[in-house]
């Protein structure tokens, strides 16, 4: 219940690295595209994107790949917040 209380609290804007077998370019990619938008002549989220306040979250192989985004790539990305989720299936 507070995940659905804390998500309608937005605004928010959600991207996905549709695929099976995401990696971490995967998310960097999306990352850029957004944030890239945000400064996009026309764009529907130009000067809406708060690069201040950027959150990844995945599951499972997607977990894996956002602790390894989570640095930003090394392109003065900064990330505030990293939530992996079952981040993979061995426990070390």
């Amino acid at each position: 219940p507070g995940l659905i209380e804390w998500a309608l609290d937005g605004p928010y804007i959600v991207i996905t690295a549709n695929q099976w077998s995401v990696q971490e370019s995967d998310v960097l990619n999306c990352l850029h595209w957004i944030i890239d938008q945000n400064t996009e002549a026309g764009s529907e989220y130009g000067g809406v994107v708060n690069t201040e306040a950027i959150g990844l979250a995945g599951h499972s192989q997607g977990g894996g790949a956002i602790i390894k985004a989570g640095d930003g790539g090394g392109d003065n990305i900064t990330i505030t917040a990293t939530i992996p989720m079952n981040p993979g299936w061995r426990i070390y």
